[in-house]
């Protein structure tokens, strides 16, 4: 509670040092748990409640200048804080609008800091992590920092292009426990997205991205899980995804989207990975203050080269196949403010598998909540 306090100050702050109005944001909602860790079957009971708390400010200037921060919190019952977590994130863009060749471009540069806080809870044994009878409870807590700059040009009416050059530096938390690899990354991306309107009711999005990660101390890995003496372990990736999303009328939208990624390491291809993703969604307007959201997500990841995972506290996951299913009931309360304010209640289940049977958990959470969008 005291760090939402602080988002709140941060965004009184900007909104008292600016004649500019800032939009707000948000979201408080209680809800229920029933694998918080999760956990695989064979450890006890673990549910509780929780409260989740979001707040967002956006702040406009005249020059092409936005500024915003978030957070996002979720405290649960006093048995169950270990699963608590915290996410923090401060940025700004600079937009500027041109013509190239007699079309409209749009350039955007994107700069933001993150920081993220949640206590580590192994799979294996259900209890905080710990290396060599040393807590690491930390071992996931970072900062991060990201740097995004994108270019798009409108070909015609219907079709328009954005190449885009991203850069994440991610700086985990530091123990300098002898045998425990370091997390910190920096990664670079490429990307270049193509979005086609071909009318009212169909839109088409095709995206491709490149991209490296290069490890600050961490060594490749043989096909047993040892450690390379003298190795320094980088990532290349080769992404792909096609969506489409069809507004049967002005009350019902479908959409879907399939991702396919591929990762090669710089060693034998212990962390080679390759990873297919399907998304389908559906929004229903109803009733005229009803909203109906649901997302079917299925997940299907593979290692190819590695037979097991070796270290739990390597960050990665083992094979992951499996789904969630997402969906939320909202109504708008004009009766009660003339801001854009819902109530909502949903449910996310979650069902996967893998070969390692410490990863093999299933979830569901059920929330209820009230959202606000005002700008002052």
């Amino acid at each position: 509670m005291i760090k939402i306090r602080v988002i709140a100050g941060i965004m009184m702050f900007l909104l008292s040092h600016s004649g500019y109005a800032i939009a707000l944001k948000a979201d408080a909602a209680i809800g229920y748990d029933d694998n918080p860790f999760r956990l695989n079957d064979s450890f006890s009971s673990q549910d509780g409640k929780y409260l989740d708390l979001k707040l967002k400010a956006k702040q406009k200037f005249d020059n092409g200048i936005t500024i915003n921060a978030s957070g996002k919190s979720r405290n649960y019952n006093s048995s169950k804080s270990d699963a608590n977590q915290f996410l923090f994130g401060i940025g700004a863009m600079y937009k500027h609008n041109a013509e190239i060749f007699n079309k409209k471009s749009t350039v955007k540069v994107v700069a933001g800091l993150k920081h993220k806080d949640k206590t580590y809870v192994s799979r294996f044994t259900g209890d905080i992590g710990e290396f060599g009878g040393n807590d690491i409870s930390d071992r996931y807590d970072y900062n991060s920092f990201s740097l995004n700059a994108t270019f798009d040009l409108k070909i015609s009416k219907k079709l328009i292009t954005e190449i885009g050059l991203k850069y994440r530096n991610r700086d985990y938390e530091d123990y300098n426990i002898n045998g425990l690899s370091n997390l910190d990354y920096s990664q670079y991306y490429l990307t270049n997205d193509w979005t086609y309107k071909q009318n009212k009711k169909n839109k088409y999005d095709f995206k491709l991205y490149l991209g490296k990660r290069n490890y600050d101390d961490k060594r490749e890995k043989n096909l047993s899980g040892s450690e390379v003496v003298g190795s320094d372990l980088e990532y290349d990736y080769f992404g792909v995804s096609i969506g489409h999303r069809y507004k049967v009328d002005k009350d019902i939208s479908i959409s879907w989207e399939l991702k396919y990624q591929d990762r090669k390491d710089s060693g034998t291809g212990y962390y080679d990975m390759d990873e297919i993703i399907a998304d389908i969604g559906i929004k229903y307007r109803f009733l005229s203050n009803w909203r109906f959201i649901g997302n079917l997500l299925y997940i299907d990841r593979n290692y190819p080269v590695r037979i097991s995972i070796s270290d739990e506290n390597d960050i990665q996951s083992p094979d992951k196949q499996g789904y969630a299913i997402k969906f939320r009931f909202e109504r708008q309360l004009p009766e009660i403010t003339k801001y854009d304010t819902r109530a909502y209640i949903g449910m996310i289940y979650e069902d996967y598998d893998s070969d390692e049977p410490a990863y093999v958990y299933d979830r569901m959470q059920i929330m209820t909540g009230i959202k606000i969008n005002l700008s002052i």
